[in-house]
């Protein structure tokens, strides 16, 4: 538990949602070091990174493959500490974020366009996260 809040155990870390509402979801993610996530995207929602503690590192591919995996050397990569304020990554636009030393990072998603924040998963997974290189 984290201030009241229930924890999803990830295989990357943990995650813990501290609000929601029809404007915005709040989640405080503690990522242990080599973790990474999955190479996805959201269909509805903007996702932004707000780095507390550690080092984040977010690859946004400009495009989504066709069909296939996307290459990884196409990724654009933002280097992301305390100090580099907040990364937005619009929706559609496929990333996924690595730690090499671990982090405490701030993720808050809002709608695109959209009535309200959508009640079905908005996510569509790539590939599934872990702990290791993140080249996956």
């Amino acid at each position: 538990m984290f201030g009241g809040m229930s924890a999803i155990t990830k295989k990357w870390g943990i995650s813990f949602q501290m609000s929601r509402s029809e404007k915005s979801i709040i989640a405080m993610a503690q990522v242990v070091p080599g973790g990474y996530c999955s190479i996805h995207f959201h269909r509805l929602m903007s996702n932004w990174f707000l780095v507390a503690e550690g080092d984040l590192t977010v690859r946004i591919w400009s495009d989504n493959p066709k069909s296939g995996m996307p290459d990884p050397a196409a990724a654009v990569e933002h280097e992301l500490d305390s100090s580099s304020g907040a990364l937005v990554v619009q929706s559609n636009k496929m990333h996924q974020f690595v730690s090499k030393s671990g982090c405490k990072v701030i993720e808050v998603y809002t709608p695109d366009g959209v009535a309200g924040i959508p009640e079905d998963q908005d996510i569509c997974r790539l590939t599934a996260g872990g702990v290791g290189d993140g080249e996956h």
